[in-house]
């Protein structure tokens, strides 16, 4: 057995080096050339008096000031042409927040469409978005978008990949439809966002007309190409601005009173606590959190036998979540607090009621980003001990009788989970690598590890994508330690009118990750 794993490192390892070298040679110097400078620039203006008064109108002296900035190109349907309508742009800011003003110039402002959602549901309307990388990292940013009926949409967005809408954050928006058009006024708390101290800032505006079916950006990527956050302008003009050492703290309690034969109460409490050390470094905790006021998950059935992924929607995970994302989802934070059940029911016992969480008494994160630009993340938690009331039938030795026996059958143990990772940018900075570790350790139960490399490496204007992981788990099933690797591997051509990928993924028969991953088969 210890030659044949042996031999799975071995032939992994070589392929991971052979296909390395390959990519290498491929890259040669133009790796270092990854990110596309921008050839247009926003200037924000220092307030030096009254901020602007969010309320739709630019009629504020500060817009008065700021410059314009206007040019909008099309991507759809026309691409490259310019905006059928016109659209300026303005910025400022002050020690709080950042303001950005949009008037959306319009020739029939009737035919505007404006439909009312709810928060990031998408719908058929007008919209306008101002969208921010703070880190000028051309990888991770926020986007802020405001509906002509006045619903709001807000996310995590990467270069490449799926936005993460279920990030909330807490900022301001008003608009105006009047004659010659709509208006949105932004006010975004520093406070609100991660951002790396002095430099510029990336960003870019998008107008949506929808009964044109028209889209435009102050910077547009055509569609042949690959890229969103590594191709936005420079935000320039930003100085002395910090987030401030803001605490957070949101105690909470909960009381219940039932009168049926007895008089039953229930009592509950915690608190959720928010330190923002600098402007890119925040310390986040919570204790016996309640997380009931959370959208439930949409309703899914599935008659498959692999496990449904369920993104996450708790506030305390989601925030800076996108830290600690890696290709193998080796950390897959729904395992903190799921529905109990890691100890079976015995043959013949019935549950007469489960719990449909595992409580958490508490959890710890510390994220951020230093000037090197470098990402780490710290996350700890820890679980309760969880019982079911069961009910099993019984037969009395002397007379034979049978009778219910109810007692209360441990289905889930204490258990501590720990994940820690780091993260380099490397080149022009939408390149890096990662290293990711966890822990899961329970009460006189399985205790379960994984780690992994990962990387990202981009070249010829982003048109060209090297990814992958190398990752291994180590875990005790049936008393006996099971160790497995797994490697995946991606080359992709993201540009030009021919686009592929060449795919690999290989995984040992012992790699196993579900303890505090996601993985849609083991045991393979």
């Amino acid at each position: 057995m210890q030659n044949r794993k042996t031999e799975v490192c071995s032939r992994l390892f070589n392929w991971l080096y052979c296909l390395t070298s390959v990519a290498c040679a491929v890259l040669g110097p133009r790796v270092l050339h990854a990110h596309q400078a921008p050839d247009r620039a926003l200037d924000a203006v220092r307030i030096e008096g009254t901020r602007p008064q969010i309320d739709g109108v630019l009629d504020d002296s500060v817009w008065q000031q700021a410059p314009i900035f206007t040019g909008f190109v099309q991507r759809e349907p026309e691409e490259g042409q310019p905006a059928s309508e016109k659209t300026t742009v303005q910025v400022a800011y002050d020690d709080e927040a950042l303001y950005v003003g949009i008037m959306a110039y319009d020739s029939a402002p009737e035919q505007i469409v404006s439909r009312l959602v709810r928060r990031d549901q998408w719908t058929e309307a007008d919209w306008l978005q101002v969208s921010l990388d703070t880190h000028h990292d051309h990888q991770t940013g926020y986007a802020f978008a405001v509906y002509a009926g006045g619903s709001i949409y807000d996310a995590v967005i990467k270069d490449y990949g799926w936005d993460n809408d279920t990030w909330n954050g807490v900022w301001e928006s008003a608009h105006v439809i009047g004659n010659e058009g709509w208006s949105v006024e932004f006010a975004i708390p520093f406070h609100n966002l991660r951002f790396s101290s002095g430099g510029d800032w990336g960003i870019n505006v998008a107008r949506y007309i929808s009964r044109k079916k028209e889209q435009a950006f102050w910077v547009m990527v055509p569609r042949k190409e690959s890229g969103s956050v590594s191709r936005f302008a420079h935000l320039e003009g930003l100085a002395d601005i910090e987030s401030r050492r803001t605490l957070k703290l949101l105690p909470y309690s909960v009381g219940r009173s039932t009168v049926a034969d007895t008089r039953e109460l229930f009592g509950n409490a915690g608190a959720d606590l928010r330190y923002g050390l600098s402007s890119n470094v925040s310390l986040n905790a919570t204790i016996n959190p309640d997380f009931g006021q959370v959208e439930a998950d949409p309703a899914e059935l599935n008659l498959s036998v692999f496990e449904t992924f369920q993104d996450e929607r708790r506030p305390f995970f989601v925030e800076d979540g996108e830290a600690f994302e890696t290709p193998i989802d080796l950390f897959y934070s729904r395992r903190i607090g799921r529905q109990p059940g890691y100890h079976a029911l015995p043959d013949g016992y019935d549950a007469l009621n489960e719990s449909e969480s595992t409580t958490i008494l508490g959890a710890a994160k510390l994220t951020g980003k230093t000037a090197s630009k470098t990402t780490f993340g710290l996350l700890t938690a820890l679980t309760a001990k969880e019982y079911a009331r069961v009910e099993t039938t019984m037969v009395r030795e002397v007379s034979g009788e049978k009778y219910q026996e109810r007692s209360d059958f441990l289905v889930e143990p204490r258990t501590h989970f720990l994940v820690g990772r780091v993260k380099q940018d490397l080149f022009a900075g939408n390149s890096h690598v990662g290293l990711l570790g966890t822990a899961v350790q329970r009460d006189r139960a399985r205790d379960a590890y994984t780690g992994g490399v990962d990387w990202t490496l981009k070249w010829r204007d982003n048109g060209y994508t090297f990814w992958g992981q190398f990752a291994g788990s180590r875990a005790t099933v049936d008393d006996q330690r099971r160790s497995g690797l797994g490697n995946m591997a991606v080359l992709s051509k993201n540009s030009g009118w021919l686009r592929g990928e060449l795919w690999w993924e290989a995984y040992s028969r012992h790699f196993e990750i579900d303890d505090f991953g996601f993985q849609w088969r083991s045991d393979f």
